[in-house]
């Protein structure tokens, strides 16, 4: 039997006793329970902000040393040590990252500044890459 279909639901623009049914039976906040899209519990707000901080806090990095080993050889550093010195601050980037993305209030203020310093930081590439 489908749940929908107008012999055993109505629906909600339709009178009907199954449609009151249907309807009653959801949950109701107010009463304490549940709503159907509830925030996420202490875990998953946790675990979010481990996948964003180690996922988005790499990109992050790597955004942002690739970024820093083309702007070295333009102040005068030698094309091979910019690029072991971008790679070597790349670990400290990111543990500062990684740090910043603990103390942060807010998850949403977190996944948007890694969002946008990565785009950032990939535009800046592309322009210095493309000579523009």
């Amino acid at each position: 039997m489908f749940l929908f279909n107008d012999k055993w639901a109505p629906g909600p623009f339709k009178s009907g006793a199954y449609s009151y049914y249907f309807y009653s039976k959801l949950p109701n906040p107010s009463q304490g329970q549940a709503h159907p899209v509830s925030p996420p519990g202490p875990r998953m707000r946790v675990a979010l902000r481990v996948a964003a901080a180690v996922v988005g806090g790499y990109v992050w990095t790597a955004s942002w040393v690739a970024l820093l080993a083309a702007l070295l050889p333009a102040v005068g550093v030698a094309r091979s040590e910019a690029v072991v010195l971008a790679a070597m601050l790349g670990y400290v980037i990111y543990l500062l990252v990684l740090l910043w993305a603990f103390s942060v209030r807010s998850l949403a203020r977190l996944v948007v500044v890694l969002l946008g310093g990565t785009a950032l930081a990939c535009a800046l590439v592309a322009l210095m890459r493309w000579g523009v």
